[in-house]
């Protein structure tokens, strides 16, 4: 289901073998290369691997040569290409610590996502929880037994209440059972436990928010194990790896990210504000770039184009004024020129004046029960409902009365008006006798 998304392109680099030895075997007349990889030298000549290092074979990554050798030693042969990075099986000390810098400001720097799988060599048992700059990227804290278990019994697996929340609506059906997995110790703050085994008291697929990126944590070691389940199994996991690849790639920043907030002013016209954050090869904030943006409203014939100038207080970052359209559809496309070479951005907006009341809302639930405290009422939720009619049942009940009286055919009236009229034929005659 991957492979069918046109959003999503993988590539992989396979390590086939750790270090091969050179022994003196008996081969081919004049063969003085890698066994391993007859068969695959290009036509430019054979592959430079050879004895004693590891052995690589890659996938989709022809136009990448910064996988030439292996894992990237340059951030920008990984920055700029990917937006998440899957590790299966693979030691810490195979890294370099220039390469787990890379890998650590892929995540904490750039935004990107790590997904790590488990395996003989993942997580405490490959020496992940020992190195220092690699563990603060594990969602657990080595507290346990580092290697790896084989349950005696399959364990299924299903989908957790936070991972039912981000709208993994994965069907109730039977789910395929893993033996092998890797052993997480306690969680650290924050973490998510998306995937729960269904069975035992182990934690499944977890996330935690590393920097600005994610890392998940899947100690699955047999996860090949749901290719060959029957075919609802097999449909229920491939459901599940794309929904979560495609979580955990989502909200990864690119080089250039466009934000377009509107304001409806009348029912005619409406307010634009622009907003680009550019990075450059490395996901530095990039203040160098130029942006500029052509808008054109629905049914005009031309339309505008203006430049958007770079932030005063934020690095790499271009907004402008308020912008004011006619309509209440407007397309927006951006440029930004970085280095001699542009891009091109495209966004839609659509504003309606009428349904601005009405955007957001939301049960402001302290709020209601502050007011139903102090008139004696109460707040019942959706579930409560059957239950209304039986409390109001109980409560006392209130008659409440309207009675409407003229303030003229008030008895005091008629005192208070009495008494004026004695005062004044007190005070007139008083007048009289001073007279």
């Amino acid at each position: 289901m991957i492979s069918k998304d046109p959003e999503l392109e993988l590539a992989a680099l396979l390590r086939i073998a750790k270090r091969e030895p050179q022994f003196q075997w008996k081969g081919r007349m004049g063969e003085t290369g890698n066994p391993l990889f007859r068969g695959f030298q290009s036509a430019e000549g054979p592959e430079p691997n050879g004895f004693d290092q590891p052995v690589f074979v890659r996938l989709n990554l022809e136009k990448n040569e910064g996988f030439s050798s292996g894992f990237p030693r340059l951030a920008k042969d990984l920055f700029q290409p990917f937006r998440a990075i899957i590790i299966d099986d693979m030691e810490a000390d195979f890294l370099t610590g220039e390469q787990k810098e890379i890998l650590f400001d892929f995540v904490t720097e750039r935004g990107g996502s790590l997904i790590l799988l488990g395996g003989q060599e993942s997580f405490s048992a490959g020496g992940w929880a020992a190195d220092e700059r690699l563990s603060r990227l594990l969602p657990f804290r080595d507290s346990i037994s580092s290697t790896m278990i084989r349950s005696g019994a399959p364990k299924p697996v299903k989908v957790s209440e936070s991972g039912k929340r981000l709208g993994w609506n994965l069907s109730e059906v039977k789910k395929p059972a893993f033996i092998s997995s890797n052993r997480q110790g306690m969680r650290k703050l924050a973490t998510r436990n998306l995937i729960d085994f269904a069975e035992v008291e182990e934690s499944g697929l977890l996330e935690i928010r590393v920097g600005k990126g994610k890392v998940f944590s899947w100690p699955v070691a047999d996860t090949w194990r749901a290719q060959l389940a029957d075919d609802t199994q097999r449909d229920w996991f491939a459901q599940f790896w794309s929904q979560f690849i495609r979580y955990a790639v989502t909200d990864v920043p690119t080089e250039v990210n466009a934000e377009v907030a509107t304001h409806a002013m009348t029912s005619k016209r409406m307010g634009l504000y622009v907003k680009a954050s550019v990075f450059d090869e490395t996901f530095k904030p990039d203040d160098r770039a130029a942006v500029k943006v052509a808008v054109k409203s629905e049914g005009a014939d031309e339309g505008k184009e203006f430049i958007v100038p770079l932030s005063l207080t934020e690095s790499g970052v271009f907004k402008n004024e308020e912008i004011t359209v006619s309509g209440q559809v407007a397309t927006l496309q951006f440029e930004v020129t970085q280095g001699g070479e542009s891009s091109l951005l495209s966004r839609m907006v659509v504003t309606n004046p009428l349904s601005d009341e009405t955007a957001i809302l939301e049960v402001d639930d302290a709020n209601l029960r502050a007011i139903a405290e102090r008139s004696g009422g109460g707040v019942f939720s959706w579930e409560e409902l059957p239950k209304l009619l039986q409390q109001m049942k109980k409560q006392e009940r209130m008659k409440v009365t309207e009675t409407k009286e003229p303030i003229w055919q008030s008895v005091w009236w008629f005192f208070l008006i009495a008494l004026m009229l004695l005062s004044e034929w007190w005070i007139r005659r008083k007048s009289l006798r001073l007279a």
